[in-house]
């Protein structure tokens, strides 16, 4: 099981949380995601963040995206995952098990565990 913080940015969940809380992944929020534009401040806290968390272990989950602009901003920040319109609208449970067999994450290791 991972744990992921998120919304993260606004609200609870914050950088003191990355020292309190157990957690293995962050979402960033999408009101940071759709301010990435040329000149605005959200581009050097999302660079940021991801340099905090790369060096932290954790993975980094970027949430909203909505353009191939908002997109090549965030792999050019080393962000390989995230959610929004351009991947997919809203689908039924059907749907997003094919989307996510065909597309998700592979699972690199599955670690057993013992009662």
């Amino acid at each position: 099981m991972r744990v992921a913080l998120d919304d993260f940015g606004t609200g609870f969940a914050s950088l003191p949380h990355l020292l309190s809380v157990p957690v293995d992944i962050i979402k960033i929020d999408r009101s940071f995601v759709e301010r990435l534009v040329p000149g605005d401040g959200a581009a050097i806290i999302v660079e940021g963040v991801m340099c905090i968390a790369t060096k932290l272990g954790l993975r980094v989950v970027a949430e909203g995206i909505e353009t191939d602009a908002q997109l090549n901003q965030l792999l050019s920040f080393g962000c390989m995952l995230g959610q929004g319109y351009l991947f997919s609208k809203a689908v039924d449970r059907e749907v997003a098990t094919t989307l996510l067999s065909q597309c998700g994450q592979k699972a690199t290791k599955i670690r057993q565990f013992q009662g």
